[in-house]
């Protein structure tokens, strides 16, 4: 035989034995190509390879999806969850992996699976772990040589897990590679590195490519974790300033570890921790959904509560609709523990009893409680590292991180700053170097996302990671990116020619049908003018709608709506009324009409009035009507409620309340003047005053204006360092700014770039208005900034999808300038010379020329009224923090302290009341709601005002207590 021929036989045979021990069960490397899964729909559309690893006495489990785009030169990045004991098919499923449950069309049975299309194996191998052993599908051979594991001894463990691995797929040895954890494994996550580093230096086989690593939320310093609680829920609005300067001053600014005997201390921390025992402290927005029998009590371990929650959805027959977050981790269990996924993904029969998403009863050892140290010997290794936290996660808040990487003493080459995606904000990043390492660390935040960002925004952090990837600084987006050219200007006609119109000058018409809404109101709706001055010449067109519980003892309440110029129609169908359009379901053509079934019109009387005049349906016969102002306005108003209640004398007895959201701060307090002016001068007809309500409130132009600075601070859009240097080079005042102090410029400047493309009446949701060129400046007038996306959306060919707020806003533009809504409605025919507008641009005849009205409230301390102020707590442009500055300046005594209010069980906000022998006001935020709140917090703003906030203390949870604006006997 000739030696070519030899060398092929024993090739052959070599390559044969390979085969053998590569498929075989018993091998120590045992990976499968899975091409098919229970419940997902034909062959997987990626390469998906499972397996188990031998390391000592344990059997390690992992999925490995290649890249979908150029697998042999795309990284390799090892991905394992944190817990300790989560199964990183957390990772694969619900945040970076190409599959996702169909939560939407669950009917019982296996769950069905989906391709989800911003998976990082898009560009990435992914190398998911079960780590360390006893969770998801690895286990141990020998149970006490296994047990107990610990931080480090995972991490050991991981490392070795890698060499082995890699060794069996050598082919990806010369990828780049990255070490990618979140949660708990931000302890673990660091070791591992060090060892891929230290195992390199002494030359061991197999090197690796190491190019950095990857955390998400995580933990990092247990002392640095625990104080960055308290700041966090502070500066979140879930821990009244009070409260928080006193724990601050009696703790020392140490949170972690404190025992009975600092007993102010303690006491005050057990306060603090009251107040957001009830929050989902994954994300701080959503309801927090864990169950225990008996009822949970104090912090509890995070993978307990995940854990409760899903043994109670997993209880009862059927399981409910999917409407918490962490509901949808049922559907891992029920698929994770079936026999035909388990066969399917080649898991080793009788090893897993019973799969877990998170293991709840590991024997584990929590040895490692820092390892901020690790990553300062990291920060000497050329890597490239990035570290991002969801804004709204108390579990690893935001703060922390930054705190601790701010301990690493790194140069900062690209400050603090917006990234985008789509041309919205997505979130804030800031990058670090450490010079002549090539050391690189950039630092992110995801814009609205909870613990872990993934879960909530998988969009965002496929473009953070993709932006990443190569470690490339988070990019501003293009300058063109989502800037849309205005074709067309709507013009907004104030001087319209009335002269012979023949209709009654005060008129009301009850109207049974409206165009869009399908079938008779199932409310009494009626509609008019009421005539104001000695010539009626101002021609005020209102909406009013019957209380549907008890129209005749239920309260009167007037409102009227902000800017100044805001139709009373936007309140009825945005905000508290009966009717909604109905967005989800508009096709493009004429806007439909559904309920609204938290309509405070289920508790009250309300008069919807188009005003100032000008605004809505109202109108002025003469030029020289349109003539206005504040207080102009608020007389009119005042005249205008005189005459209603002489036209509808039934509702002379009614509880009277004034109520307005916006820049109705202003008017709202000058007509409760007014009318009391009235009250003593005997003026008829005699009203009821009982009080009035306001929501996030234009008050006083310097305290709204100057708190938005430190607004945007505590809710993480701006810097500490930013922060710090306007408070210092401004001497807090970033209103009243000299242009020749130029460090106070600097930083005002800085600070306004961060907030160009954010939402300033909602900091979560898109910022939807657009102008060509793109604004350099702010703009703080939401009613420019609605006319400017106004202008886009009528410029455009085609509509597009209603995915923002202020898109939605054209359904009243499209529905109330129809000539069927008008004749339905009873405006009178001609008196339209412009199109009816929700708010109006601009009110060129209108004076805006009170400053501030906290004296009128100051005055109301001595009247014997009851005052609602709400606040959604997620609004700039009317923050809350100035709303309480200016309560808390009145000097009404504070009888029930800061605390959560409920609505199903839920913490819908945080209320605090004041009382003196004259005056009660209540003050509440709506968590998670923007400016003018009830639109944005349906159910809770009914259940707000459906409650005795005014009087005695309401009931710790929604459902029960008398209306807040009833009356008393």
């Amino acid at each position: 035989m000739s030696s070519s021929t030899s060398s092929s036989c024993i090739t052959w045979v070599c390559l044969n034995v390979f085969l053998v021990l590569f498929f075989s069960g018993n091998a120590v490397f045992c990976g499968t190509i899975v091409k098919y899964l229970p419940g997902f729909d034909g062959e997987l559309p990626f390469t998906l390879e499972t397996g188990y690893i031998t390391v000592a006495e344990s059997e390690l489990f992992y999925y490995f999806i290649e890249s979908e785009r150029n697998p042999r030169e795309d990284p390799v990045m090892l991905w394992y969850s944190g817990g300790p004991g989560c199964s990183t098919f957390n990772g694969l499923i619900f945040e970076i992996g190409p599959l996702a449950f169909n939560i939407t069309a669950y009917y019982g049975g296996i769950p069905s699976l989906e391709y989800y299309p911003y998976s990082w194996t898009k560009t990435c191998n992914i190398l998911f772990l079960d780590a360390p052993v006893g969770t998801g599908f690895s286990y141990a051979t020998n149970v006490s040589a296994a047990y107990p594991t610990s931080d480090t001894k995972s991490a050991q463990q991981t490392y070795e897990f890698l060499i082995k691995w890699f060794n069996d797929h050598p082919q990806f040895l010369g990828n780049q590679f990255f070490v990618g954890a979140d949660s708990y494994s931000g302890i673990s996550a660091p070791i591992v590195v060090k060892h891929i580093i230290d195992g390199n230096d002494a030359g061991d086989i197999p090197r690796f490519n190491l190019k950095g690593y990857i955390v998400g939320c995580p933990r990092t310093d247990a002392i640095i974790n625990s104080n960055s609680k308290i700041t966090y829920s502070h500066r979140m609005g879930l821990i009244d300033d009070a409260l928080y300067e006193a724990t601050k001053k009696s703790c020392n600014g140490n949170y972690y570890d404190v025992d009975e005997s600092q007993a102010e201390c303690y006491d005050n921390i057990l306060k603090a921790e009251k107040l957001y025992q009830d929050i989902n402290k994954n994300s701080i927005l959503e309801p927090k959904c864990t169950w225990a029998s008996p009822e949970q009590s104090g912090e509890s371990d995070r993978r307990s509560l995940v854990g409760e929650s899903e043994n109670f959805i997993l209880s009862p027959p059927k399981i409910p609709d999917f409407w918490c977050h962490n509901f949808n981790y049922a559907l891992s269990y029920i698929w994770a523990n079936d026999g035909n996924v388990q066969k399917a993904l080649n898991v080793r029969e009788g090893t897993v009893l019973n799969w877990v998403r998170c293991n709840k009863t590991l024997d584990y050892t929590m040895n490692v409680d820092s390892v901020i140290d690790v990553h300062r010997y990291l920060s000497n290794k050329g890597l490239q590292v990035l570290v991002y936290n969801g804004d709204h996660d108390l579990t690893v808040p935001n703060t922390g991180t930054q705190d601790w990487i701010k301990l690493l003493n790194m140069t900062i080459v690209n400050d603090w700053r917006q990234w985008l995606v789509d041309g919205q904000v997505a979130g804030y990043t800031i990058k670090y170097t450490k010079r002549g390492t090539g050391y690189r660390i950039t630092y992110a935040t995801v814009l609205g996302a909870g613990h872990s960002p993934q879960e909530y925004k998988r969009r965002e952090c496929f473009d953070m990671f993709l932006r990443n990837r190569v470690m490339a600084p988070l990019a501003k987006a293009d300058q063109n990116q989502s800037v849309f050219v205005n074709k067309m200007c709507l013009c907004i006609l104030l001087l319209l020619a009335l002269s012979g119109i023949g209709a009654s000058q005060n008129q009301s018409n009850i109207v049974k049908t409206l165009p869009g809404y399908n079938g008779e109101l199932p409310f009494k709706l009626e509609t008019g003018y009421i005539s104001i001055g000695d010539t009626d010449d101002v021609q005020l067109f209102y909406y009013f709608i019957e209380s549907e519980r008890d129209p005749i003892t239920d309260p009167l309440v007037l409102w009227l709506t902000g800017g100044p110029g805001c139709s009373g129609l936007s309140a009825l169908v945005y905000e508290i009324g009966p009717l909604l359009f109905d967005v989800d379901g508009w096709d493009g053509s004429f806007p439909s009409l559904i309920l609204n079934n938290y309509s405070w019109t289920k508790v009250a009387n309300i008069i919807f009035i188009d005003q100032p005049v000008g605004t809505g349906y109202s109108y002025a016969r003469t030029q020289a009507g349109y003539n206005t102002s504040d207080t102009k306005s608020v007389a009119q108003a005042y005249s205008f409620l005189r005459k209603w209640l002489t036209y509808h004398p039934k509702y002379l007895t009614n509880p009277l309340y004034i109520g307005g959201d916006s820049y109705s701060g202003i008017t709202v307090p000058l007509l409760v003047q007014t009318i009391i002016d009235g009250i003593k001068a005997g003026l008829e007809p005699s009203f009821k005053l009982q009080g009035y309500v306001l929501g996030n409130p234009v008050t006083d132009s310097f305290i709204d204006d100057n708190s938005r600075i430190p607004y945007v601070h505590r809710v993480n859009l701006i810097s500490d360092e930013y922060y710090e240097a306007a408070k210092r080079y401004c001497n807090e005042d970033y209103i009243n700014i000299d242009t020749n102090n130029s460090m106070c410029v600097a930083a005002m400047t800085a600070i306004k770039e961060c907030l160009l493309q954010i939402n300033l009446v909602q900091i979560l949701e898109p910022q939807c208005a657009f102008a060509s060129p793109r604004r350099r400046e702010l703009e703080w007038d939401i009613r420019v900034r609605e006319a400017d996306t106004l202008n886009y959306l009528l410029s455009e060919n085609k509509l597009p999808k209603l995915t923002c707020r202020s898109f939605s806003y054209m359904l009243s533009h499209m529905w109330a300038n129809d000539e069927a809504v008008q004749a339905a409605l009873y405006v009178r025919e001609g008196t339209m010379n412009s199109s009816w507008m929700r708010c109006a641009k601009t009110m060129p005849f209108y004076t805006e020329e009170i400053s501030s009205t906290v004296a009128y409230h100051k005055n109301f301390t001595k009247s014997g009224l009851r005052a609602l102020i709400y606040s959604g707590d997620h609004d700039i442009s009317v923050p809350y923090i100035a709303t309480l500055s200016w309560i808390n300046s009145l000097g009404v005594p504070i009888f029930d302290q800061w605390r959560a209010w409920f609505v199903d069980g839920q913490i819908a906000g945080y209320q605090q009341k004041y009382m003196n022998d004259n005056y009660r006001l209540t003050y509440v935020t709506l968590k998670g709601a923007g400016h003018t709140a009830p639109e944005y917090k349906h159910k809770e703003a009914l259940a707000m005002i459906d409650r005795k906030r005014l009087g005695e203390r309401s009931a710790s949870h929604a459902g029960g207590g008398k209306s807040l604006i009833r009356a008393e006997n």
